[in-house]
């Protein structure tokens, strides 16, 4: 079953940017959609379920299980949007909301884990270059010392010289 990238982007907005640079990087086999601005990729549903990632092979069981879920936001047109009912219950009122909520929640959580990890590594590699400062001075003052002491022997031996 073919599935643009509009379509999973609607389905699974915290998966867009993997998506996205997934299939620009060759990871993901897509076909470009002649004709049609924005993002035009088309996958078949096997290249996501044959996919390396988790989360590629949920989504695409998704939406499997589920086809009629799937709908582009260009499916309704904007008189067919204003016949439907408006929703009485509350639950059909927020679920949209929850939805976006936690899928926001998902994007925010990835991001505040990728900045951990970079700030993880980067006080890793503080930790490492303080320690390489610290070798290096240490390695300096016995330089120093050692020239101090070679100076010292050049300076008796010379003494000696003269005196012989």
């Amino acid at each position: 079953m073919e599935i643009t990238l509009n379509q999973l982007i609607d389905q699974a907005p915290e998966l867009a940017m993997m998506l996205r640079s997934d299939i620009r990087q060759g990871k993901l086999s897509a076909s470009r959609k002649t004709g049609v601005a924005g993002r035009p990729y088309v996958l078949d549903s096997e290249v996501l379920l044959k996919s390396e990632r988790d989360a590629y092979r949920m989504l695409a069981q998704q939406l499997l299980n589920n086809p009629d879920r799937i709908q582009s936001r260009r499916s309704t047109s904007p008189r067919e949007q204003s016949f439907r009912p408006i929703p009485t219950s509350g639950e059909e009122v927020w679920q949209p909301l929850l939805k976006m909520l936690e899928s926001q929640h998902g994007m925010l959580q990835q991001m505040i884990n990728v900045f951990l990890h970079e700030m993880q590594q980067s006080h890793e590699r503080y930790d490492r270059q303080s320690r390489e400062m610290q070798e290096i001075s240490y390695k300096l003052g016995q330089a120093h010392q050692q020239s101090e002491r070679l100076e010292r022997l050049l300076t008796e031996r010379m003494g000696r010289q003269e005196q012989a």
